[in-house]
């Protein structure tokens, strides 16, 4: 796979940002909602499915899906932006991201006190990568210590997901083990991120084949990480603790 690396600022909009990355990709920043943000990537500038069954802030979906890049139904709060040197900043009043060059995201929440604290971070060394050869795709965001995870549907084993790494394909897989089969036939690529001080959640909106390694690989060239990979697309909602989170 090829690492994204360098972007410019490609437009600013009332309800987003847009990055154009290595002369080709559009990375689009969205700020839904004070504590909720969109992350979406177009490959070559487009979609390969420019429809969505899972994002429903007001009502169901309906059956013919509903537009990937509508906004319809959130509040839009606006948000403020900083241009630096080699990063910029997007905030609103609950999250702020800054984006680094190369290419990858640091996350932070406002406290109680309203001072900002580390949320999420994606891995400094090669964050988003796409395959040269076709329409694969992962992410890869830091690891801390005393991070425990939970979500992912229908899984086998613990609640608690950390060390493991799992699958999303539909199979129906009659006479399982409820401790280690895996995967089984939900699709549902949600995590949720708890500490002792915060927690968020990271949706994938994304229909593909995919697997979610949430500690069990490790590699000497790279600090601790998780991996989202999929056969196509990539699309990220996250939030912080007690705040919402549309699914």
């Amino acid at each position: 796979m090829k690492t994204l690396k360098n972007w410019t600022l490609a437009g600013q909009y009332d309800d987003r940002i847009e990055l154009l990355v290595d002369g080709q990709h559009l990375f689009c920043l969205y700020v839904l909602e004070e504590d909720l943000f969109r992350v979406l990537l177009k490959r070559n500038g487009e979609l390969a499915l420019d429809r969505t069954w899972s994002i429903a802030p007001q009502q169901d979906v309906p059956w013919e899906g509903r537009d990937r890049l509508s906004v319809a139904g959130f509040g839009l709060p606006g948000y403020r932006l900083e241009q630096h040197d080699q990063r910029l900043v997007v905030a609103s009043a609950a999250l702020r991201v800054t984006v680094h060059q190369p290419l990858w995201l640091e996350w932070e929440y406002c406290g109680a006190d309203g001072q900002w604290r580390p949320l999420a971070a994606d891995r400094p060394t090669s964050a988003y990568l796409l395959n040269a050869h076709g329409d694969g795709v992962a992410h890869y965001q830091r690891r801390f210590g005393g991070e425990r995870y939970y979500g992912l549907g229908e899984k086998s084993g613990d609640l608690e997901r950390s060390g493991r790494r799992f699958e999303m394909r539909n199979l129906d897989a009659m006479g399982y083990n409820a401790a280690s089969t895996d995967p089984l036939y939900k699709h549902i690529p949600f995590t949720i991120t708890r500490r002792e001080d915060v927690s968020f959640g990271l949706f994938y909106d994304n229909l593909s084949s995919c697997w979610l390694d949430l500690g069990n690989e490790l590699d000497n060239y790279h600090p601790a990480y998780r991996r989202y990979q999929a056969e196509a697309g990539i699309w990220i909602i996250t939030c912080s603790s007690g705040r919402r989170c549309w699914t």
